[in-house]
């Protein structure tokens, strides 16, 4: 979305953003650090939820000790979670409908608008987008970062959910104008679950990467490797990604090369489930291994890229239709992915352009021979460089060109101004 915000003006569109405030935000954290990329005379409205704040959820549950240390803590928050998935549909952001529905109506009337582009997920924004069309008698198209069936998160919900949520998806796709779908995967899974709509009402805007984020490394000198073989994982790393099959294989391969930190270097930087790091010592790897949960402006993260020899990404099991996006942001810093994923969209695009080495995240042994490769190739000097050439097909901006066609479509004529909420 915020890509998309940053490029329609230059091709006649002007987005006007609808998000929640601030503090009632109860989404991932890393949200309200990409709406800096906004450009300043892009307006950004912002409306009330009855979401909880970020920390509202331990405050109940916890004492100031903090819930992590109270004995009740995690397993009264499993629970409430549990809860708010059974009761909260789509997901807990439709409390924010009663606010958006209002605000989006207000920004309608005061400033006009032409359609409006609802991303997804929270995939209640998609339902929000239903009502605003209906309300405003606006085109609407529905981006969908994520599929609301096929991600691995549908099959663990509770049986009635897994009823409804189908008949939902079924309701936005069929009330919207346009779909955009981010993977070629998704776009098939979609035309073939609903092959009584138009082929074209479903078009496929993939995720990418952004050139102006990298320009500043080239006024600095200093944007070079790292001193030691250095692997770098980016991103969030929750609970329902299993890191013992890697650390096991990191445990492996530091006995076989006899590596401590003076020679290599291991770096989880994001949103990384503390379970990692309390599985460290057993594995004999903080020494190697360095978590740093703190929230990195951008061009640290790309930083940290750029001064790494191996990129580390995962693919989460039964989510085949999806690529994880930082895998784009990988491939503009030129350096080789080590993708933990089963067969599906991201290992095909890793092996399509020739990015890196795709191994099961269940298999040791696998995962132990990957790095050893990388390891071997990085101290005789001949690790994988990533070819670029087809990198250009995915700059956002190319990108952004294709929604603007999809917009100018669902529109009676290009006229500027489209709400996204």
């Amino acid at each position: 979305m915020v890509k998309f915000a940053k490029y329609l003006p230059a091709f006649g569109w002007e987005p006007l953003i609808l998000t929640v405030d601030g503090e009632d935000l109860l989404m991932p954290r890393q949200s309200e650090s990409m709406l800096a990329d906004i450009p300043g005379e892009v307006p950004v409205f912002r409306s009330r939820t009855m979401e909880p704040g970020r920390n509202a959820l331990s405050r109940v549950i916890s004492t100031s000790a903090g819930a992590r240390r109270h004995p009740w803590g995690r397993p009264m928050k499993k629970a409430l979670k549990a809860l708010a998935s059974l009761v909260l549909l789509p997901d807990h952001p439709i409390l924010w409908l009663p606010h958006a529905l209002k605000a989006g109506g207000q920004i309608a009337q005061s400033r006009g608008i032409d359609a409006i582009l609802a991303t997804s997920p929270p995939f209640s924004t998609s339902i929000i987008g239903v009502l605003l069309k209906k309300r405003l008698r606006k085109p609407l198209i529905v981006d969908f970062r994520d599929d609301w069936l096929s991600a691995y998160v549908h099959k663990r919900r509770p049986r009635v959910n897994r009823w409804l949520h189908p008949k939902m998806e079924s309701w936005v796709v069929h009330q919207a104008d346009g779909i955009i779908l981010v993977t070629e995967a998704s776009l098939n899974d979609f035309r073939s679950r609903y092959p009584e709509i138009p082929r074209e009402k479903f078009q496929f805007v993939s995720n990418g990467y952004d050139p102006q984020d990298y320009q500043f490394l080239l006024q600095e000198e200093n944007a070079v490797s790292a001193s030691k073989f250095t692997v770098t994982y980016n991103g969030t790393l929750s609970d329902d990604r299993d890191p013992t099959p890697l650390l096991e294989a990191l445990k492996q391969i530091k006995e076989t090369y006899s590596l401590s930190k003076h020679n290599v270097m291991v770096r989880f930087h994001g949103d990384i489930s503390p379970t990692l790091q309390t599985k460290l010592p057993a594995f004999g790897l903080t020494d190697i291994v360095d978590v740093d949960t703190t929230d990195l402006p951008l061009k640290e993260v790309i930083r940290s890229m750029v001064s790494s020899h191996v990129l580390l990404a995962y693919s989460d099991k039964n989510a085949n239709t999806q690529i994880p996006g930082k895998l784009y942001e990988y491939w503009a810093v030129g350096k080789p992915v080590l993708l933990l994923a089963e067969r599906g969209a991201a290992s095909d695009l890793v092996q399509k352009y020739s990015l890196g080495i795709v191994v099961p995240p269940d298999s040791v042994e696998e995962i132990k021979q990957a790095l050893s490769q990388l390891y071997e190739t990085y101290k005789s000097g001949n690790l994988l460089k990533p070819s670029q050439a087809a990198l250009e097909d995915f700059d956002r901006r190319r990108l952004t060109q294709k929604l603007v066609t999809l917009l100018n479509k669902v529109t009676d004529n290009a006229k500027p101004g489209a709400v996204n909420g």
